[in-house]
């Protein structure tokens, strides 16, 4: 039971940068004296990387190895776009990342709800990129 309420809370936790640079960005508000599209993409970047791991899991599939390091790639890659460019990538990242582990199976020995949980941030994630990008 703690392992399903740690990983819950930690995915809806996970979401906090995303609103507050969010938000940020359509009041027009600094995040720590740096432009909330900085911030907004630079933890996109962290996230998708570090949700690029979970097709590690995937251990008989060297193509999912392949797939995970073109996703970090790519995340790294965003970083140094302006931000323009960089929100829809990485939007599509999180989309094409979830599509990835649907199709690999991924989610069939994972606890019950992990998959909705998925969608849920996911689609808050892309989302939060389509208002950022509203405010650019």
């Amino acid at each position: 039971m703690a392992n399903i309420i740690n990983w819950r809370t930690l995915g809806y936790l996970g979401l906090i940068p995303f609103i507050a640079a969010a938000w940020a960005a359509t009041t027009n508000t600094s995040l720590l004296s740096l432009s909330p599209y900085q911030v907004f993409v630079a933890y996109s970047a962290c996230i998708l990387s570090f949700l690029a791991g979970t097709l590690w899991l995937k251990q008989t599939a060297q193509i999912a190895t392949i797939i995970s390091n073109l996703f970090t790639l790519v995340a790294f890659a965003c970083l140094l776009l302006p931000a323009q460019l960089a929100l829809p990538v990485l939007a599509s990242g999180f989309v094409l990342l979830l599509a990835s582990e649907f199709k690999m199976g991924l989610f069939t020995d994972k606890p019950l709800g992990y998959q909705l949980l998925r969608i849920v941030l996911t689609s808050i994630v892309v989302l939060c990129h389509i208002l950022i990008f509203s405010a650019l």
